[in-house]
């Protein structure tokens, strides 16, 4: 079965201008995904930073140019290797892992770490 996967931007205003050494930001500009299969959801989100060579536009572009692997059912493992590091593979790395999972990776980490 195929899945359906959903890219979006979204902008949201900020009550009041964020100023920082390298700027003033007016909006969060986000990009979300949401992959359906059957009556599973995952969704991820992330924010692109320019200080990254990032933007929204290039973003969705690494995105939907794996949109036919990740409908046809690209894991993690795949994803990792496909994608650099960067907001694009963070949003589509957040939908990959089922909340169970995540949780349990998690513990496990914290526990590896003490």
């Amino acid at each position: 079965m195929l899945r359906e996967l959903s890219i979006t931007r979204h902008s949201y205003p900020l009550v009041a201008p964020f100023h920082i050494a390298r700027g003033v930001k007016y909006a969060a500009d986000v990009v979300t995904v949401e992959l359906r299969q059957g009556d599973r959801v995952g969704r991820g989100e992330s924010v692109p930073y320019g200080r990254y060579g990032e933007s929204v536009a290039s973003v969705l572009d690494e995105m939907e140019a794996l949109r036919g692997e990740l409908v046809a059912g690209m894991g993690r493992d795949e994803l990792q290797a496909r994608l650099p590091p960067g907001a694009a593979r963070n949003a589509l790395d957040a939908w990959c892992v089922p909340r169970s999972a995540s949780r349990q990776h998690w513990r496990s980490r914290a526990k590896r770490s003490s």
